[in-house]
């Protein structure tokens, strides 16, 4: 294993101590690459996620990291307005976590569907009887718990993207051969 030279561009980028995406051992920010496995700041910072979604394709799962740190290749314009179609889960799509996508959106079609067969008792007429499904249950079915579940992902997404900077995005490590530049 060869370890790289000390790079200042990278110390700014990665001032502190990072988690080694493949082993989680630390990185610390004087260094410029994983004792334990050989994985590079410069690997991390190069990480693409149109590779990963190729790969995502092909089934190669194992060579895939989930990273907080947005990559390069991810346009933050069309990932922010994915976001505000988020509650069917656009935003996971244009990402590449397919499986998270359609799992919210199955919950708000579903949901959905179910409030067009039975509609809820409007609130602007206190008379009206309402759908007699919803009152033959007391006002609960268990399929308003879909779009919450949904509605409650979105909203944690949106505060993991936006505050926490949380939000984890598939992306695939560079590939540096010895004396190569970026």
């Amino acid at each position: 294993m060869v370890i790289p030279k000390y790079d200042p561009k990278l110390d700014k980028l990665y001032p502190r101590t990072i988690r080694c995406p493949y082993c989680k051992d630390r990185i610390y920010g004087f260094t410029t690459a994983c004792k334990t496995c050989g994985v590079t700041k410069r690997q991390i910072s190069g990480a693409s996620n149109k590779r990963a979604k190729e790969m995502m394709k092909n089934k190669e799962k194992g060579k895939i990291i989930m990273t907080r740190r947005r990559p390069d290749d991810i346009d933050m314009l069309k990932f922010s307005l994915s976001v505000c179609a988020g509650f069917v889960g656009a935003h996971n799509f244009f990402v590449g976590r397919k499986i998270r996508g359609w799992i919210m959106m199955g919950c708000m079609i579903a949901y959905i569907v179910f409030f067009a067969i039975f509609p809820p008792p409007s609130a602007f007429y206190p008379g009206s009887a309402g759908s007699p499904m919803r009152e033959a249950m007391g006002g609960f079915f268990p399929t308003d718990f879909l779009g919450v579940f949904a509605m409650i992902v979105w909203f944690y997404d949106i505060f993991a993207i936006v505050l926490l900077r949380t939000f984890k995005y598939p992306a695939r490590l560079a590939e540096f051969k010895d004396g190569q530049k970026e």
